[in-house]
C-alpha cells in the first residue's frame, strides 16, 4: 500500500533529524484496518517548541 512506503520514508527522514526525538503512528494502521483509503495519524515529539523547530528543520533539510 501506498500509505506503508509513505510512513516508511516519512519516518526514515524525520529519524534523521537531529531534532525529533521519536515518531508514533497510529490510527487504523496500528488497529491493522489500514485500507486504500486510509489516512496515517503521526505523532512527532521534537527538542523545541513545534514553530522553532520548523525553523530549524527547514534550515537542517538544506544543508
Amino acid at each position: 500500500m501506498i500509505q506503508k512506503r509513505f510512513a516508511e520514508n516519512t519516518i526514515s527522514l524525520l529519524n534523521k533529524n537531529p531534532l525529533v526525538l521519536g515518531v508514533a503512528v497510529g490510527g487504523s494502521w496500528i488497529k491493522g484496518d489500514m485500507d486504500e483509503f486510509s489516512d496515517l495519524d503521526f505523532n512527532i515529539v521534537t527538542k523545541d517548541k513545534i514553530s522553532m523547530m520548523l525553523v530549524k528543520w527547514f534550515r537542517w533539510h538544506k544543508t
